[in-house]
């Protein structure tokens, strides 16, 4: 008798046990799902900024979209276009100096008297 009781006694105590295990297995499944959903949406948003960030750096340090105008660089040009080719051109005259030597002494100088 008394074993029939301890036996109906361990199986609602088992019963609660597993009933309250399974609880505890949901509740941290449902926050596993949402662990899961949050760094799913976080590293979509790191994504998002590394591609702002690469964007912005090709457009301050990528090449340059300006087109040169072929009628800016014939500016450079005109001075040999008018100017006369058979023209001698001046010669140089070289320039040369004698530079001062430099005195070494720096400071007062000291005059001893005897």
């Amino acid at each position: 008798m008394n074993h029939e009781i301890l036996t109906n006694e361990i199986d609602d105590t088992t019963k609660a046990l597993i009933e309250k295990m399974e609880e505890e297995i949901n509740a941290k499944s449902k926050e596993l799902s949402q662990k899961d959903e949050e760094i799913k949406n976080l590293k979509n948003e790191i994504e998002f900024l590394k591609s702002i960030i690469s964007n912005k750096n090709k457009k301050i340090f990528g090449t340059s979209s300006e087109q040169v105008d072929a009628n800016q660089l014939s500016l450079f040009n005109e001075v040999e276009k008018h100017s006369d080719s058979k023209a001698e051109e001046p010669t140089l005259e070289e320039i040369t100096y004698k530079r001062a030597k430099r005195n070494n002494s720096t400071g007062k100088k000291i005059i001893l008297q005897i």
